[in-house]
């Protein structure tokens, strides 16, 4: 008996060395030996789609996420980028110098003369005759407000525009200048509201990170009528994940390989998915 004992000791100790393994290492691939099952599994079915009809349900809007890391973030030719992509919407920090005036900026002393305005995108928008590309305007401070609520509206862009960068404490008093556009109030460990508390207070929804996103926040968000957008900033499981889900939108710095994945659910294999995910790092 102690003999027997004594060799499968350490044969469950490589086992589960094996499996915490498994579960952890991605290698070259970008998803764990699990994910890779799980994302599998999701593929399995297409959550957007009305088999009988063949319509499009629960869409899923794409953001191209404003990745601050990045070289060059807050340029025009960033914003065209981007703009330029299969993305449906842009996302957007805006921050505001000493007389009002937006300015594409993560805060208020990083706003240089060189810095562009966010006028110069209208103007973009104008020029293209576009009727359709969104914007998730992240709010980096709250000063002049009354100014970018104006320029929304002044191209009739609240309609497909979310704002987004409000914590629960600052909710009433950008509520009082968007009143048709949607505030997504950010959600994470530090939110003390509770989902009710925070649509009484006058959000429109919320947005999160993927690693805050479950089954139950969605049963929640749709039972309150509350707009759900998920930040997956580059990584493809969390991607897969948040669709599977159908959240209302997705923030990625991969608004292509989103788009890609949204667009061809259940027709390609996720072998194929991983490797034109590789190719766009």
């Amino acid at each position: 008996m102690n003999k027997k004992l004594l060799i499968a000791l350490p044969v469950c100790a490589l086992l589960l060395i094996l499996l915490g393994f498994l579960a952890f290492f991605k290698g070259t691939d970008t998803l764990t030996f699990f994910q890779k099952i799980h994302v599998n599994s999701m593929l399995s079915s297409n959550p957007f789609l009305d088999e009988e009809t063949g319509d499009i349900i629960n869409p899923v809007s794409v953001a191209a996420a404003n990745d601050s890391n990045a070289a060059q973030t807050d340029t025009f030719l960033w914003f065209r980028n981007r703009y330029e992509s299969d993305a449906s919407h842009v996302e957007l920090d805006i921050a505001f110098d000493r007389d009002g005036r937006a300015y594409l900026a993560d805060s208020f002393d990083s706003v240089k003369p060189e810095s562009v305005p966010f006028e110069r995108v209208l103007a973009h928008i104008v020029e293209n005759g576009d009727e359709a590309t969104g914007f998730v305007i992240n709010l980096c401070e709250y000063t002049s407000l009354g100014t970018l609520a104006a320029n929304i509206e002044q191209l009739g862009l609240q309609y497909r525009t979310v704002i987004v960068g409000i914590d629960e404490n600052a909710l009433p008093v950008v509520r009082q200048y968007f009143g048709k556009t949607p505030l997504l109030c950010s959600y994470d460990s530090d939110t003390n509201s509770s989902l009710e508390e925070l649509a009484e207070a006058g959000a429109d929804g919320i947005i999160c990170k993927s690693d805050k996103l479950t089954k139950s926040l969605v049963k929640k968000t749709e039972k309150l009528g509350l707009l759900l957008w998920v930040d997956c900033e580059d990584d493809l499981y969390d991607t897969v994940k948040a669709f599977d889900c159908c959240v209302d939108g997705i923030v990625s710095s991969e608004p292509d390989m989103a788009s890609y994945i949204y667009g061809s659910w259940n027709e390609n294999l996720i072998d194929e998915i991983v490797e034109i995910f590789l190719k766009n790092k």
